[in-house]
């Protein structure tokens, strides 16, 4: 069997590397492998894969597919796993936590206008979910609406953050109604929550008490009441919750809130944040553009 290498791995791996794990295969594809490891989820990337929470990213070029509830050990800073093993004992470690934006922080560009972000995702957004492909079917159609209208319900609860502190019981409903909201590993209502996060991260309060701390204790609420969602997107939430990001998405986020200087930069950032997953990236992209819209006192003429 040939041995292949890791070579970079979230510092969330640290500990089940050294002090071994036993984990299954909770889902399998030919660029991911994802494994269930206690009440948290982990994955394994192909070569290409980029930074992101619970990644450990291979010299593999394209993996096998794994047959769900595959056993796979963890130790001494081996993965083993079906026809694959992998040695991760010289993989360079990285985080994906991103520091939230302190009240008045200065900012290294100026944040991009509610236009120009909308532009700059009608420009790269992938058909499915929030925007419905040529000829959608009825299903495709009704799930558009009710992301849509769900997306609403949560701009109107954050709304009220512009005047004063929110409590996480008002904004627990609007979160409720997107949690678990979608089809596939990440379901949209999910992806389209971290993007909210990503934008909160990197907003600051300017004087006022940033709504990022009631947003994450009702997703954080949520999740533990409802559960209704796959364990893989709820891995990602909590991460989020945790500000740990995806880094393409982040970048988007930096550039799109002036934390980053290059707002030139803007089509792009959000171009590499929209091929995260099928639709992932254009789903929390909504999110951020969501978020920043309401925050910044700009109406939302119409939806993507």
């Amino acid at each position: 069997m040939t041995v292949h290498r890791g070579l970079r791995a979230d510092e969330v791996w640290q500990r089940p590397l050294r002090l071994g794990a036993r984990a299954t295969v909770a889902s399998s594809f030919a660029h991911a492998v994802n494994l269930e490891v206690d009440d948290d989820v982990l994955t394994l990337l192909a070569a290409t894969g980029r930074r992101a929470p619970g990644v450990l990213v291979t010299d593999v070029p394209r993996l096998q597919l794994l047959a769900p509830g595959a056993e796979v050990e963890i130790a001494r800073g081996w993965v083993r796993a079906p026809g694959l093993d992998v040695d991760a004992r010289g993989a360079s470690t990285f985080s994906c936590r991103v520091a939230p934006a302190p009240s008045g922080a200065t900012r290294a560009g100026d944040p991009v206008t509610a236009d120009r972000l909308r532009a700059a995702l009608a420009a790269c957004a992938r058909p499915g979910s929030f925007r419905p492909g040529p000829d959608p079917g009825a299903g495709e159609v009704a799930l558009h609406r009710r992301l849509h209208a769900g997306a609403a319900d949560l701009r109107r609860a954050l709304r009220p953050c512009l005047d004063g502190p929110a409590a996480p019981e008002t904004l627990r409903p609007a979160v409720a109604g997107l949690v678990g909201l979608g089809v596939g590993l990440t379901p949209s209502g999910d992806d389209y929550l971290v993007g909210v996060v990503a934008a909160l991260l990197h907003l600051p309060s300017d004087g006022r008490e940033s709504p990022l701390a009631p947003v994450v204790a009702a997703i954080r609420s949520v999740l533990v009441d409802d559960g209704a969602t796959t364990p893989v997107s709820r891995a990602f939430l909590l991460a989020a919750c945790d500000a740990r990001l995806h880094e393409d998405l982040a970048a988007a986020a930096a550039v799109a809130t002036g934390a980053a200087a290059g707002s030139s930069g803007l089509a792009a950032t959000f171009a590499r944040a929209a091929a995260i997953g099928s639709t992932s990236g254009t789903d929390a992209l909504v999110g951020l553009v969501d978020a920043l819209t309401v925050l910044t006192h700009t109406p939302i003429r119409q939806p993507l």
